[in-house]
């Protein structure tokens, strides 16, 4: 098999990383709720509200990337990265849903302009192998987000309001199932 075209390297890196941070934050989104006190419906539903960003962004992304060139792509990118960096200070639910579309408008923002560029500039004998390529890194920076372990200051949430970001405890996930268990 001939060597992928130039662009799908750093297209398959941006995207692998992109999917790292997804892995590590949607995990730690429902865990940093657990730990606040809300109940599995409330945590559901902030869920669901990432989703509902991508559906609602969809629509439109044909016009904004007519419009505006790759630009939505760039901001979906930078936008993905301060929603989930952001979301410890989401301060309560109406933050962190808040948070979590805005997170979700910008996973839009910046998948979907690069499967489509896949789709479209891969010659017709190749796009099957580089959309798996591609599709690979998306997994595999999913799966290794979801392995990222992140020390706490305090294994208990802040105040609603507070200005200092928290995390779970390292063995935060494991704590859990026994407390379940």
């Amino acid at each position: 098999m001939s060597r992928p075209t130039r662009w799908l390297v750093p297209l398959c890196l941006v995207s692998h990383l992109w999917a790292i941070s997804f892995g590590v934050n949607a995990p730690l989104a429902s865990l940093w709720m657990q730990r606040a006190g809300c109940g599995d419906s409330l945590i559901g539903l902030n869920t669901g509200t990432y989703y509902l960003g991508i559906a609602l962004t969809a629509g439109a992304l044909p016009w904004l990337l007519s419009r505006f060139g790759p630009a939505p792509l760039l901001a979906g990118m930078l936008g993905s990265a301060v929603t989930a960096a952001a979301f410890p200070w989401g301060g309560g639910p109406a933050g962190w849903f808040g948070l979590r579309l805005a997170n979700g408008v910008a996973a839009a923002l910046s998948l979907i302009p690069l499967e489509t560029y896949v789709n479209r500039h891969s010659a017709p004998g190749r796009r099957a192998w580089n959309f798996g390529l591609y599709a690979v890194c998306i997994a595999s920076g999913v799966a290794l987000g979801n392995l990222v372990r992140w020390p706490s200051r305090d294994s208990r949430p802040p105040p609603a309001g507070t200005a200092r970001p928290w995390s779970p405890s390292d063995d935060c996930a494991s704590s859990v199932m026994r407390k379940k268990g």
